[in-house]
């Protein structure tokens, strides 16, 4: 299956990873920060955002954090983001 998910990525010119479904972060400055590819949110505070990613843990931490918009596809934070850590393997 991996095998098919490369060809099809180079094929479509895509990183193969979007087509895996792996979490991808984007991060602005340090205040806004854009989640592809979660799998729910796990816990939300003005101090600290985590997100599932399947295998993985991605948590911001920050001051002023909110949840700015949230779909079944991405989570955008904004506020001052001071760290992003990521759990799991």
């Amino acid at each position: 299956m991996k095998r098919l998910t490369e060809r099809l990525a180079q094929r479509l010119e895509l990183p193969g990873e979007l087509l895996e479904g792996v979490m991808r972060l984007t991060l602005t400055g340090g205040e806004r920060v854009l989640i592809e590819n979660h799998k729910g949110l796990l816990d939300y505070t003005d101090e600290c955002v985590e997100v599932s990613g399947g295998k993985l843990r991605l948590r911001v931490r920050g001051q002023s954090l909110l949840l700015r918009s949230m779909n079944s596809e991405e989570v955008l934070v904004t506020g001052r983001i001071f760290a992003v850590e990521v759990d799991g393997a």
